[in-house]
């Protein structure tokens, strides 16, 4: 008999070949046996497999449900190999119940604390249950990581997501304390003291730092002035996470500064050094995780960026200027503040913290790309996660970004009064004399007549005043005159002349403090104050020599006299602005304690003759409201005759003064004088001249400017569109797109009723839409500048000059002007553009002498208008006389054209001249401007003293938004079902909650100065307001520009303070900013994406250091796009310096930190990169991971995955891709595969296929889930339908399927062995006996299950064959279930006929004998016709037989070795063959 011997050692299953091919050693199928391993030394033997035993039993979660339960499913698993300890993911749910109310999701572990070693392994715990955790059972956990490093103490940060919740973490040994011993350790940085936050994102403060500004008194010094300021912060966590940066806080400056303040003439710091020195910065403190905060500063207005300046640490220590006390009110100045605080580390949650600035700390440059990020961009879900290079977090197939939300917003404009910042003017004593005398002139002992007049300013007032007040004089005029007459003689001619003018004078402000005196003041005056002559009626002179010269002081020196002549109608600036120091000198002077005074003096120009004997009078008169000349002779009783005593001569107060206020005494001074040298006494009398009159309009006052304070004084900028936006915050602080909410327009003060010309415009707002269910809080967003650049100022005239480009036809040098008296001509004055601008009859030209007056007395040039082409001037007066038939330039609004310096005093023109504008006779600035406005000023003439606005158009996007310190959390509606707007409380002077409006007096009037209806702060939906279903309402007070005070002088004299916009705060030092804050985007296309191709990356973590960029992720550069056509990432996986990419539909590679460069014959090389991922490099092979990443494993540098897509089962390894399921197992895993694609649109997202790598026995098991789905029939009824799963294991070594199991189960590798799930409980497999121990082979989860292996008896395949024995060389006996053959006959073979105990026997030899067990292979059981076909049916005969042998229940649950089979067969052509042998 022939015999043919079957030994598996080395084999595999093989599915593909036909059986009479398949090879000797391999075999069709196997079920919980172990071929080519083995758990002793029976390796190459067939053995069943030991069991799985439960490591975790009894554990139950909090409300006393076990584990064990059917409410509970394993969802994902990680092995952290450094301490040996695996975690897993159990999520709760409940198919056909009713899932609980709190689910009880949980994270188990079976991590332990030493006091020595740390994390070890321990037994079995719920390390964190939560219902937060919000796990789903059908979304797996794939991406899982654990980062160790003394930060995180002893356990480590563990990372996953799961594409349902946002990234999460959790701190492994604090959530050990937390549930081991909840409540009863204190110390944060050993355990969590509060539920911990799970995400992974380190969430920044969503409210900007609140601003005070106070007095240390104890500190005198001031380093805060000058400046700007604005605030930040951010925290920094116990793992040493930084968050992103906070919104930023208001802009905010010492009180007063704004008007001035500090700061005298020259723009020297005065007193006051000790007010508003420190700023009082207030931080909300966050959760216990938060372990300090930084501080940012920033200087508004200057471009520098943010430093960072301090920082609050919670550890326990005493710090220096922190504080957890309010400076309280800002009024309740002059309080020492703790200088030190002892900071808890278990401060309370939300506490509020206050930072002191000074503004002597020291400031760290923030490296700008951080500072300017406004938020981590960790995706709001994530499919993949990895570390790659051991320190980053990388994150794919991502969901980023919100949807827009559609806005339904009103907007207007409202007004506040500003009386509040009104200067208040106090009337002055004033007295005014003169007298006439004779002064003796250099080089002759002639004497002139000479009329000194003194104008005496009584200012006891000036002292006393507030610290940091702004005073200044003022007066429009007083008026003087002086008649000349000489009768004819021998020697003289007849002279007469006649002189009436008035004297009036203004003045940059004067900043008081404690130490101001006298001489402080008269200073001032010299170098700020500006003194005007006008010269009223001058008749023509009678005489050659009856001409009149003015000049300044009394000193009868001849240098003083002959040296300052000053002009019966001149303007005369102060020393800081170009005036001339000596006539400064003499003009202003003092007397006494009180008085400041103002000198000058009118002489007759020609020597008085001695040998002329004729009558001589020179008449005086000061403070007159009228003048009249007597007609008549001249007569020889004096000067009574001349004079009109009819009319008034005293000042305005009825009595002359003088130096120290006194009323006069002494009568050689008085209001009015006469000089009289009578001879002959004898002429023709005076000419007969009209009455003449003047009016007293001296105006003469004291002005205060109130110490403004800045907050108060905000508005929106006039004449411009203003856009708002909407942007909503999740918790984190990651925001959405712009949401455009509305624009409205701010009429300027001419476009305004004359009641609120000059108040300060505001807007209003309602949101009548419901905010967006993802986010927490919002802030309304306003547009970048309309108006780049602009400001408010007056042009002392507006004219059309014909004569322009005949005379200035070339351009002149880049500047001319000396601006500030420093000898070097200030940039920024350019000369006329020439007749290539089409100046053709001449130019409108204005001028702007106020400008470079303004620019000179500010610091740092804050008024330097550097005109460019595109520059526009408008005209913002309500209305401006001009003495023509045409009643109003305002509002006209021109181009600039070109800038002019009458470098050689040309100007005005004739034309100029001729209209009355007055001429200095000093260099001046022009703005030329278009030619359309020439026929406006040639018809209707020239604008005087005109309040304009210089402004530079935009030229930026309207697209872009900035934050501007109106953020406000979101709420719900009384049921708490419906999320609702918060009223922008501090935007209305509300503290939060205060939304009433009892006792609060509405202070807004609409465009027609009438009080508006109730613009009050109100919550949407709010109770408290009369109408719940009304919108969210309230108003912005800090608009983008500053409604501040400037002095601005006029074409004739005098001048005032008028209200002026501007960009910056002050005029004495750079301050062009307001509260604006982080910029947002309006992107249309911008929603939420998933992008499934794209790979998100973090910063690095440095261990053993403070930094941790795990939680940093910048936005718009912190990613990788790959191939979308390869569909979405599925699985990362970091090895070596390189990432596995497993995408749908392909597998990459890209180079973590390096690039790949080709060289000339495309040979790949690896070099250093700046890039944190290189692009892919495809591996060659159409496959990918489809949507199955639970089925990756790894061991090595192979990794092993499902691709269901194509069908295969694939290892990823050093030689590339290769399908290991075409090892002989195509036509299964195709045919499996094909049936669950073909049912997909039933199955879903339900095929799980879960794999992991069995590292004792070399073999990749891949676990398929069962599949079950149900339909409706024709008639309703339910059809349940399904797909059986499987488990199957590939052998590495033998490169070949080893065997399926009898468990589908989420499997994984724990410490080297193979683990799996069921239910909430955790397997160990490989196991020998239970706890009890009782031998558990094929026993899993508590089930007995048999082994399997069927194989083929194919030797010599060409030859028919009668099989007739069956030896088995085993240690115990597989039954044969089956033994078939291709033609359809089949037999059995039970254990008892092995043993011998059927009575009928073939031939000898069936029974045991050494382990041998023999048995007959007895008859086709098929045979038809006859009644016992297994004794008397044919023989089983074919070329090959197919023979299944099981290891029955309960032999299977001991340990069984299979070595060889034996079969005994004789040809089929023997012919000992006869009938059915």
């Amino acid at each position: 008999m022939a015999e043919e011997k079957k030994i598996f050692a080395g084999g595999g299953m093989d599915m593909d070949t036909e059986e009479r091919f398949i090879k000797g050693n391999d075999y069709r199928y196997a079920l919980n046996c172990r071929i080519t391993s083995s758990d002793e030394e029976n390796e190459g033997t067939v053995e069943n497999i030991r069991g799985n035993n439960v490591l975790n039993s009894g554990l139950t979660t909090s409300d006393g449900t076990p584990l064990s339960s059917e409410d509970f499913k394993v969802i994902g698993h990680y092995e952290d190999k450094k301490l040996n300890i695996l975690y897993y993911f159990i999520a709760e749910h409940a198919d056909g119940g009713i899932i609980s109310l709190t689910p009880r999701h949980c994270i188990v572990s079976n991590y332990g604390y030493s006091a020595s070693l740390g994390g070890i392994p321990a037994g079995f715990r719920i390390l964190h249950e939560d219902p937060l955790l919000n796990f789903h059972k059908d979304k797996l956990i794939t991406g899982v990581n654990m980062i160790h490093s003394e930060e995180f103490a002893k356990g480590g940060m563990l990372y996953w997501t799961d594409d349902r919740n946002p990234p999460r973490k959790l701190n492994v040994l604090r959530a050990y304390w937390w549930a081991v011993n909840p409540g009863n350790i204190t110390d944060p940085a050993l355990s969590y003291l509060e539920p911990p936050v799970l995400d992974a994102i380190p969430k920044a403060p969503t409210e900007p730092p609140a601003i005070t500004i106070g007095t240390w008194s104890s500190k005198k010094a001031n380093y805060i002035k000058e400046s700007l300021w604005q605030f930040k912060y951010r925290y920094v966590y116990r793992d040493f996470q930084k968050s992103s940066w906070s919104p930023i806080s208001e802009s905010v400056t010492t009180r007063h500064i704004e008007s001035g303040a500090f700061y005298d003439s020259n723009n020297l710091l005065t007193g006051l050094l000790e007010e508003d020195n420190a700023i009082q910065v207030r931080l909300i403190n966050g959760r216990l995780d938060v372990i300090s905060m930084d501080i940012a500063v920033r200087r508004n207005g200057t471009g520098e960026d943010f430093y960072l300046v301090g920082s609050v640490k919670k550890d326990n220590s005493i710090q220096e200027n922190i504080t957890l006390t309010t400076f309280g009110n800002p009024a309740n100045i002059g309080v020492v503040f703790p200088i030190k605080t002892m900071i808890p580390d278990n401060l309370p949650n939300w506490t509020h913290v206050y930072f002191i600035f000074t503004g002597e700390e020291p400031r760290m440059p923030i490296d700008i790309k951080e500072s300017n990020k406004l938020y981590d961009d960790v995706p709001l879900l994530a499919k993949s996660q990895e570390i790659v290079d051991g320190n980053r977090l990388v994150y794919g197939n991502i969901v980023n970004g919100y949807d827009p939300v559609f806005t339904d917003t009103e907007l207007s404009v409202v007004y506040k009064e500003t009386d509040d910042i009104q200067q208040v003017t106090t009337p002055i004593t004033y007295g005014v004399r003169v007298t006439t005398d004779t002064d003796t002139w250099a080089s002759s002992t002639a004497s002139r007549t000479v009329a000194k007049f003194e104008l005496n300013i009584y200012v006891p007032s000036f002292f006393g005043r507030v610290p940091g007040e702004q005073l200044y004089l003022q007066m429009d005029g007083v008026t003087f005159s002086t008649h000349l007459f000489r009768g004819p003689s021998t020697f003289c001619d007849k002279e007469e002349g006649v002189v009436v003018g008035k004297v009036g004078f203004n003045m940059a402000p004067y900043v008081y403090s404690p130490a101001s005196s006298l001489s402080d003041l008269l200073d001032h005056c010299r170098q700020e104050g500006q003194i005007d002559f006008t010269q009223i009626f001058n008749p023509p002179e009678t005489g050659p020599n009856a001409d009149l010269d003015m000049g300044a002081g009394h000193t009868t020196s001849s240098n003083n006299i002959v040296n300052q002549p000053i002009s019966f109608n001149g303007s005369y600036p102060g020393i800081a602005n170009s005036g001339s120091t000596a006539i400064m000198n003499a003009l202003w002077q003092s007397s006494g304690t009180n008085t400041i005074r103002i000198r000058f003096h009118i002489s007759h120009s020609d020597p008085m003759n001695p040998s002329c004997t004729h009558d001589s009078e020179l008449q005086a008169a000061f403070g007159m409201d009228g003048y009249h000349l007597q007609a008549g002779a001249f007569p020889n009783t004096g000067p009574s005759a001349l004079l009109d005593t009819g009319m008034s001569w005293m000042p305005i107060d009825g009595e002359g003064r003088d130096g120290d206020g006194d009323i006069f005494t002494n009568p050689d001074w008085r209001t009015k004088a006469t000089y009289l040298e009578c001879g002959a006494c004898s002429g023709s009398p005076l000419a007969d001249l009209n009455l003449l009159n003047y009016e007293i309009d001296n105006n003469m006052a004291l002005v205060a400017l109130p110490l403004q304070e800045i907050g108060n004084h905000r508005a929106f900028k006039s004449g411009t569109r203003h856009n708002f936006g909407l942007v909503y915050y999740d918790s984190a602080n990651r925001s959405g797109t712009v949401n455009k909410a509305g624009s409205v327009y701010v009429p300027s003060r001419n476009e305004r009723e004359e009641i609120i010309a000059d108040y300060t415009a505001h807007i209003h707002f309602k949101i009548n839409h419901l905010p967006p269910d993802w986010a927490t809080h919002y802030q309304w967003v306003h547009s970048a500048k309309r108006i780049e650049k602009f400001v408010h100022i007056t042009s002392e005239y507006i004219f059309h000059d014909p004569s322009v480009n005949a005379r200035y036809n070339t351009v002149l040098p880049a500047s001319q002007i000396d601006v500030d008296g420093s000898g070097v001509a200030e940039g920024g004055f350019q000369a006329i553009i020439n007749a290539s601008t089409g100046l053709v009859n001449g130019a409108v030209i204005m001028n702007m002498e106020e400008l470079i007056k303004h620019s000179g007395r500010s610091s740092e040039n804050t008024f330097l208008w550097d005109w460019k082409k595109g520059d526009r001037v408008k005209i913002i007066d309500k209305t401006i006389a001009n003495g023509g038939p045409f009643p109003n330039f305002s509002g006209l609004d021109f181009a600039i054209v070109g800038v002019l310096e009458d470098v050689n005093s040309e100007y005005p023109g004739t034309q100029a001249q001729a209209n009355g504008v007055p001429s200095t006779g000093a260099a001046q600035l022009y703005y030329v401007l278009e030619q359309s406005s020439s026929s406006i000023f040639q018809t209707f003439g020239h604008a005087i003293d005109a309040r304009i606005e210089l402004y530079r158009p935009s030229s930026d996007t309207e697209d872009i938004y900035h934050e501007f310190n109106h953020a406000n959390k979101l709420g719900w509606d009384s049921s708490g079902t419906t999320r609702i707007h918060r009223a922008n409380t501090w935007a209305c002077n509300f503290n939060e909650g205060q939304l009433t409006t009892m006792g609060y007096t509405n202070p807004y009037v609409d465009d027609l100065g009438v009080n508006t209806p109730a613009v009050f702060s109100y919550n949407q939906y709010d109770p408290a307001n009369p109408d719940p279903n009304l919108p969210a309402e309230g108003t912005f007070l800090n608009g983008d520009v500053y409604v501040r005070q400037r002095i601005m002088s006029n074409a004739f004299g005098g001048g005032g303070v008028l209200y002026a916009e501007d960009y910056s705060a002050s005029d004495f030092f750079k301050s062009d900013g307001w509260d604006l804050g982080r910029p947002n985007a309006f992107l249309p296309d911008f929603k939420q994406t998933r992008r499934e191709a794209t790979i998100f990356f973090s910063e690095p973590f440095i261990p053993n250091t403070a930094i941790n960029g795990l939680g940093t992720f910048y936005p718009d550069v912190s990613f990788q796009e790959y191939d979308k056509s390869y569909n979405s990432i599925q699985k990362l996986f970091s090895i070596n310096d390189s990432l596995i990419i497993l995408q749908e539909d392909k597998v990459s590679k890209a180079m973590v930190s390096r690039s790949v460069l080709f060289d000339a014959t495309a040979k790949q090389n690896v070099a250093i990169s700046q890039n944190v991922l290189s692009s892919s490099l495809p591996y060659v092979g159409d496959f990918g991971i489809s949507r199955n990443p639970e089925s990756f494993a790894n061991f090595g540098f192979r990794s092993y995955f499902v691709d269901i897509k194509r069908r295969v089962v694939l290892r990823l390894s050093q030689d590339g891709l290769t399908p290991i399921s075409e090892h002989k197992m195509k036509n299964f895993f195709t045919d499996y595969f094909q049936e669950v694609i073909d049912e997909n649109r039933h199955i879903g997202s339900s095929f799980k296929a879960y794999g992991a790598y069995d590292n004792k026995f070399d073999e990749y098991v891949v676990s398929i889930a069962d599949i079950s789905w149900s339909t409706l029939d024709m008639q309703g009824n339910t059809i349940k339908h399904g797909i059986p799963g499987f488990t199957i294991g590939f052998n590495e070594p033998s490169k070949k399927w080893n065997s399926f199991y009898s468990y589908n189960n989420n499997i994984a590798t724990y410490n080297a062995e193979l683990h799996s799930f069921r239910k909430g409980i955790v397997y160990q497999h490989n196991a020998a006996k239970d706890s009890n121990d009782v031998s558990i082979y094929n026993n899993f989860y508590g089930v007995d299950h048999p082994s399997v292996l069927e194989f083929p008896v194919n030797s010599m395949p060409d030859v028919t064959k009668v099989f007739h024995t069956i030896s088995e060389h085993a240690n115990n006996i597989w039954e044969v279930d089956a033994f078939y053959t291709r033609n359809g006959q089949m037999t059995d073979i039970s254990r008892i006929e092995f043993t011998g105990g059927n009575t009928y026997t073939w031939e000898e030899g069936h029974g045991t004998k050494e382990n041998i067990h023999n048995a007959t292979i007895r008859c086709d059981v098929l045979t038809p016709g006859i009644v016992n076909p297994k004794i008397e049916g044919d023989r089983m005969r074919d070329t090959s037989v197919m023979c299944r042998l099981a290891l029955p229940i309960p032999q299977a649950q001991e340990q069984n070795v299979l070595f060889a089979i034996r079969f005994g067969f004789i040809a089929s052509s023997s012919p000992s063959l006869i009938g059915n042998q």
